[in-house]
């Protein structure tokens, strides 16, 4: 969206692709699995098997990418998450639950906790990750390191800045550059949570 120089409205939007199509999958899995919990560790590891892939092919992406192509990924990364969202809620669920206490009090604290814990590492840790290699890169191609100040750190808003064709072109060189860095990292984690999925397969799942 940065290397499209779109705006801020519209990159809003955007993502909107990926947002709703998390949610439609989250609500109908959510509902087949109350009923067969057996099918969990198969849709635990194709919502990882997805998010991998989608993850993966995005680190194909650049500013020559079409809309049909970004849009696909959107959705496909969207799917992935639903799917685990709601499949990993209905397992922990269905643990065996002790005498005094209802629901699974253990296992759904730290689910609750490792999926906020990781919202809150996720953004900062990948936007440390992003804005280093991006700042290098303007090094390297004799940029200005301080430009993405004048956009307040929002690469969407870096259309209003006054730059050169030249300088706008070798902008989006090291955007794409520093996005592939990060779409990287995120496609090892996704490989290493379908890894860890293999583990609910073990002497048949539940």
């Amino acid at each position: 969206m940065s290397t499209h120089y779109m705006s801020a409205t519209l990159s809003g939007v955007s993502l909107m692709a990926m947002a709703g199509f998390a949610i439609a999958p989250a609500t109908v899995v959510g509902v087949l699995l109350a009923r067969e919990l057996r099918c969990t560790q198969w849709i635990i590891s194709g919502g990882w098997v997805l998010t991998a892939l989608a993850s993966g092919c995005s680190i194909l992406l650049d500013s020559s990418t079409p809309t049909v192509a970004w849009v696909f990924l959107l959705f496909t990364a969207g799917l992935g998450h639903g799917l685990l969202l709601s499949s990993y809620n209905v397992r922990i669920q269905n643990l065996p639950k002790d005498e005094e206490c209802s629901p699974p009090t253990l296992p759904t604290t730290i689910s609750f906790y490792m999926r906020a814990w990781g919202m809150a590492v996720a953004v900062p840790v990948g936007g440390v990750v992003f804005l280093n290699c991006f700042r290098n890169g303007l090094a390297t191609a004799d940029l200005d390191r301080d430009i993405i100040n004048t956009a307040n750190g929002y690469l969407i808003l870096m259309k209003d800045v006054s730059m050169t064709i030249e300088q706008r072109e070798a902008i989006t060189v090291v955007s794409v550059a520093a996005f592939q860095v990060v779409w990287d990292f995120i496609t090892a984690v996704a490989i290493i949570g379908g890894i860890s999925s293999g583990f609910l397969w073990r002497k048949g799942g539940m």
